[in-house]
């Protein structure tokens, strides 16, 4: 199975509205609050010692121990879940990739479907 690459993505714009209606559609809900994961480590040592000296007995034991614990809490943003929106859309074959815009191709597009359309932007000067 190929791994797929990770793409990391910059938005100058994300409607996050329609990033939390797809998401609750194909997951059954929305997601209330942060994920929060929680670490916890712990290290100690014991020791003991039992002598037997001609009918005569005794033992010593020590204990020394220490304890840390680490707690996170992770916010998700609006790019990890359009990323988790994403990754549903693709995994479910629900993208519609268009590898070119023509009359042909957009009378294809259905009405409700999702497409993915790569490409540049760009302004001519003065038509802003």
């Amino acid at each position: 199975m190929a791994t797929r690459r990770r793409v990391l993505r910059s938005f100058l714009y994300l409607n996050e509205d329609i990033v939390d209606d797809y998401l609750s559609q194909l997951e059954g809900g929305i997601i209330e609050g942060p994920y929060t994961t929680k670490d916890t480590t712990s290290k100690g040592k014991e020791g003991g010692v039992g002598l037997n000296i001609g009918g005569a007995s005794g033992s010593g034991k020590g204990n020394t121990g220490s304890s840390s614990e680490v707690q996170q809490t992770i916010r998700e943003t609006p790019a990890a879940k359009f990323t988790r929106l994403y990754d549903l859309l693709d995994n479910e074959k629900l993208l519609q990739p268009l590898s070119g815009f023509d009359l042909v191709v957009y009378g294809e597009i259905q009405s409700g479907e999702i497409v993915e359309v790569r490409g540049q932007l760009g302004f001519q000067s003065g038509s802003i």
